[in-house]
């Protein structure tokens, strides 16, 4: 995983997490950023996946 990913998702689940803190209203929003830090999660370890089954 690249270190700039790594951050990304680092970022999306922060800024969720401060969001959810920060507000009750705006829960659409903080879903939004979870559901976005996941999905960018998930496509980062599904292409490391694939680079090491090429490897073996």
């Amino acid at each position: 995983m690249k270190s700039s990913e790594m951050v990304l998702v680092v970022f999306f689940v922060v800024a969720g997490a401060v969001l959810l803190a920060a507000t009750d209203f705006l829960l659409p929003v903080v879903i939004g950023f979870f559901s976005m830090g996941i999905v960018i999660a998930m496509s980062i370890a599904d292409r490391v996946s694939r680079d090491a089954s090429r490897k073996f």
